[in-house]
Formats: C-alpha cells, sequence, structure tokens
C-alpha cells in the first residue's frame, strides 16, 4: 500500500520500493480530494514506479493513473520523462505524435521535466531539441528547449531601451526566414522585408550605447545569417572588454523579447558569443570587409 508525499520528494522517493513504503491514508486525504481512492494510487504505484520504458507505456499510465499525480507516482512519471528524451533519443518521433495528437500529454511531459530532473539529463535533453530535432517536430522541440532554458535561469524580459531596437528587428527578421525557407531549409528567394532588417541591422552595430551593447550581444544569441554573425563577432571584438559581463550573462541566460520560442532558422547555435569572447581576451580588432 501506499504512503502520498509531498510533490518535493518526486524522486528520491520514487526510488523507494514498495516494501519500503509505509501505509498512510488521512481520512480525507489528498488522493481521496483530488480523484484517486487509496486502492486506485497503490495500483498506480505498482504499474508505474520504475516500470515505465517506452513513450507508449508513459502515455498509457498517463490515460490510466493521470489524477494520481503526486508524490512517488509523479516521480515515477518525471523520471520516465527525462529518460525517454535526454537518453532514449532515437524514439522521439513516437513520443512527438502522441504530444501532438493530445495537447494534455504534451502540457503533462513538459510539466513533468521539473526541478528533479538531474542536470545531466536537462544538458542532454536540450541538446537533443536543439540539435537532433527531426523538422516536422521543430515547434514541439523549440517547446522543450525554452522550457529547458526558462528552468536553468531566471529569465527576465529585456530593458525596455534594448527591447525597442531588438523587437522590431526580430519580428522582420522572422518574417524574413519564413518567406525564405520552406520547413525544410529550401531557399525560396530573397524576402522583401530584407532592406529594413538589413537598415535595422547595420543600426544596432553603429549603436555605441549601453543599449546597443546589449542588442549586439543578444543577437549573438540568434542566428542573423553568416555574413552578419561575423559582423556581430567583429563589432564586439572592436568594442572590447566592457562586452565580456554582457557575454557571460545573456549566454547563460538571455533576456526574453516576447517573440519566444523562436523558429527554427533563427535560433543560434550557441557558437558566436564563445568566438567573440575568445576575440576580445586576445585583444583582437577587425574590420569585415
Amino acid at each position: 500500500m501506499l504512503r502520498l508525499y509531498p510533490s518535493k520528494w518526486r524522486r528520491r522517493i520514487a526510488a523507494l520500493s514498495t516494501a519500503a513504503i509505509t501505509v498512510l491514508v488521512p481520512s480525507q486525504g489528498f488522493a481521496q480530494a483530488g480523484g484517486c481512492p487509496p486502492s486506485l494510487a497503490a495500483e498506480a504505484h505498482g504499474a508505474v514506479v520504475g516500470r515505465i520504458s517506452s513513450w507508449d507505456e508513459l502515455y498509457l499510465a498517463f490515460r490510466k493513473y493521470k489524477q494520481c499525480d503526486d508524490g512517488a507516482i509523479a516521480g515515477a512519471f518525471s523520471e520516465a520523462a527525462s529518460v525517454l528524451l535526454a537518453k532514449k533519443w532515437g524514439s522521439f518521433p513516437r513520443g512527438a505524435q502522441l504530444m501532438e495528437q493530445d495537447m494534455e500529454f504534451r502540457k503533462f511531459v513538459l510539466r513533468h521535466l521539473d526541478d528533479s530532473t538531474p542536470r545531466s539529463e536537462w544538458v542532454a535533453i536540450a541538446e537533443n531539441a536543439n540539435r537532433r530535432c527531426p523538422t516536422k517536430h521543430r515547434d514541439l522541440c523549440n517547446e522543450v528547449a525554452t522550457d529547458h532554458a526558462a528552468r536553468q535561469c531566471a529569465q527576465r524580459m529585456m530593458a525596455p531601451e534594448t527591447l525597442a531596437m531588438v523587437k522590431p528587428l526580430l519580428q522582420l527578421r522572422i518574417e524574413q526566414s519564413r518567406d525564405s525557407f520552406t520547413d525544410d531549409g529550401r531557399w525560396k528567394g530573397e524576402s522583401p522585408v530584407t532592406p529594413e532588417v538589413n537598415r535595422r541591422f547595420e543600426a544596432i552595430l553603429e549603436s555605441r550605447t549601453q543599449s546597443g551593447d546589449e542588442a549586439l550581444v543578444f543577437l549573438m544569441t540568434v542566428y542573423m545569417g553568416e555574413h552578419p554573425g561575423e559582423e556581430l563577432v567583429c563589432e564586439a571584438a572592436n568594442r572590447g572588454r566592457r562586452l565580456l559581463p554582457l557575454i557571460e550573462g545573456y549566454s547563460a541566460c538571455p533576456p526574453l523579447t516576447g517573440l519566444e520560442p523562436f523558429p527554427r532558422f533563427v535560433q543560434g547555435s550557441g557558437t558566436l558569443p564563445g568566438m567573440a569572447k575568445e576575440e576580445i581576451v586576445k585583444g583582437r580588432r577587425c574590420k569585415v570587409e
């Protein structure tokens, strides 16, 4: 039989064997009030804890026992979701299919990527979502990656002065990428908004204010194009060491613009901030031709 524990104990409790869990079912306890009677809670514990190894098993357990999502059972759900996304990425298309068919299950999985998820698994999940996502599931991967980023830092909205420079440019950049590329990455043609994208981008390169510095460093965390990326690194190198704190901070925890999650062709690779930092530390200056 099952004792219901606070959610904060999650995986530590989920690792215990059934025999080690004592009985405590208050007359008006959580299980009954939450729609999970003691008999169903005991059944769920036996069926869920340490027994889920595939997306189909997780989905079936979710459909049958979602009303018992607390304590050891919730910990088992969290462990299964994180292991599937971190260590069994080859099965992700099946999980994506289920999550795209059932929005409640999608929210359930994302909710269970929580504080009990080990950091090593979070790193693997983010790497998989950012770099190994099947094209047709990109929106879901973006959601997973954004959820990871939000949990790894206390993200805040970008400062208003900086946001006024960055957000209109990003809105145009997103429109430009959709005009110019098919979903599978084939070139369609130049976007009519490209001249305005270029104009606003150049304005940020020329702004040596605090907001200009913040906008410059933020743009290195997204994808503006190959040549613009070179220009960003070059300009950062020329501005020198005053940008290092911003580069460190934005690499770990970029501010929000209100446009997240970004489409596939606007997501950054994460390499530009490191390149800029290396150039600055070595004292290099450059000029992009």
